[in-house]
């Protein structure tokens, strides 16, 4: 039997790897001077993720059952994970990158169970701010154009 910690940990791993050759082989279309931070990341995701599975089956906690019963609590987070992301990556191409993640951080933690509103507020304005920081001021690349500055 899996115990729900370690199933959980399958499917999260499982889900980065498909996600991982999948953003591999969108990235590896784009620009040479574009490509090199996403190729890394999808690199290292797709790596950490690989030795994170071989962890779980080495360590035993993955056995076969033949009854699975459902967790619904964790099913229901998941459903939730993958909401946000797909309304996430709608956003930042239609909207823009920083008003979409100034409203999806805030909504994800709070659908997923969070209620600490400073803590939700705090955690949001750190994760603008480094990216932010990282993709303008060290990267000097730009992010795709905020919705209600179009015409500024």
């Amino acid at each position: 039997m899996v115990s729900r910690k370690a199933g959980a940990e399958l499917l999260t791993a499982l889900f980065l790897v498909v996600a991982s050759v999948i953003g591999l082989f969108i990235v590896s279309n784009y620009p040479d001077a574009s490509k090199i931070m996403p190729l890394a990341i999808m690199a290292g995701t797709l790596l950490l993720s690989a030795v994170w599975i071989v962890q779980l089956i080495a360590s035993g906690k993955i056995c076969v059952d033949s009854r699975p019963t459902v967790d619904w609590a964790v099913t229901r987070r998941l459903l939730i994970a993958f909401g946000c992301l797909a309304f996430m990556l709608l956003g930042v191409s239609t909207v823009g990158f920083f008003s979409t993640y100034l409203v999806i951080i805030p909504l994800s933690a709070w659908l997923l169970g969070y209620r600490n509103i400073k803590g939700i507020a705090f955690g949001t304005i750190i994760f603008c701010a480094a990216l932010y920081l990282i993709f303008i001021v060290v990267l000097n690349r730009p992010l795709p154009v905020e919705i209600w500055m179009v015409g500024a």
